[in-house]
């Protein structure tokens, strides 16, 4: 089962590598790969878990076709959402002080350095 998993890897990256588009291509693209690589993750990771969980239970394959898939939508959606782009916060402009604020401002924090603590 190994080997057959491994060529099967070996098969699928150089498929991939292949066909490699230029770098041209858009950003959405990266998301649809990494979602792809993901899913196929945690299918491996599902089915794997599922082999070691229920390989003597009753009915066992439904369970680890079941756990397989399960691991596969949350491997996609966790890579989905790992992968696509953050747009960095904008901060608008700083507000200024009026002199009539600064003067209030100075006046309080006069009034906190004369009065002493308790």
């Amino acid at each position: 089962m190994r080997a057959g998993f491994a060529a099967l890897l070996i098969l699928a990256l150089g498929v991939t590598t292949a066909h490699a588009q230029p770098s041209s291509q858009p950003r959405k693209s990266h998301v649809v790969v990494w979602t792809a690589v993901g899913a196929g993750a945690g299918f491996a990771l599902g089915t794997v878990a599922g082999l070691g969980m229920f390989d003597d239970a009753i009915n066992s394959d439904r369970k680890v076709w079941t756990t397989a898939i399960v691991s596969a939508a949350a491997g996609g959606v966790v890579a989905s959402l790992l992968s696509r782009p953050h747009k960095a916060a904008r901060h608008g402009a700083a507000a200024r002080l009026t002199d009539a604020e600064v003067h209030a401002l100075a006046a309080s924090v006069r009034f906190w350095q004369i009065t002493p603590s308790p």
